[in-house]
């Protein structure tokens, strides 16, 4: 397993955890996040800092009735120490593809990431992502 990879895969057990502190454990304290989720909850889409953070998907859990993430891929490109993680997202009745790329730094925490969520499904169980 690459380090992405292990990012990856502790980054879906801390959501599903729903431990807020185990997901800000992946982050470092001057990360930069990027979210259209985070515009409709704090009412900006660029958070700076992980107090910012913190505050967002603080508020995002509480919103949440149900919250469970299932990882499809994870791609790691070692050279810019990015990793895309593309997983499944229920919330709720809500069932998308999602896809967070981050970029980490020397020590393996998340500096910086971008949030993408696709179309709710049609079929919440079953979906996979197809080569």
């Amino acid at each position: 397993m690459n380090e992405g990879q292990t990012y990856a895969a502790r980054w879906i057990e801390a959501w599903n955890s729903l431990e807020l502190d185990r997901a800000l454990e992946l982050w470092a304290d001057d990360v930069e996040f990027w979210s259209p989720l985070a515009a409709e909850i704090t009412g900006a889409p660029v958070l700076y800092g992980k107090a910012a953070v913190a505050e967002y998907w603080g508020r995002a859990l509480a919103q949440a009735d149900h919250l469970h993430f299932e990882l499809e891929r994870a791609l790691w490109d070692p050279e810019a120490r990015t990793v895309t993680i593309v997983y499944r997202r229920e919330r709720g009745d809500d069932v998308r593809l999602a896809a967070e790329v981050i970029r980490l730094n020397s020590d393996g925490l998340g500096v910086h990431g971008i949030a993408f969520h696709g179309p709710a499904l049609q079929s919440p169980a079953g979906t996979q992502f197809k080569d």
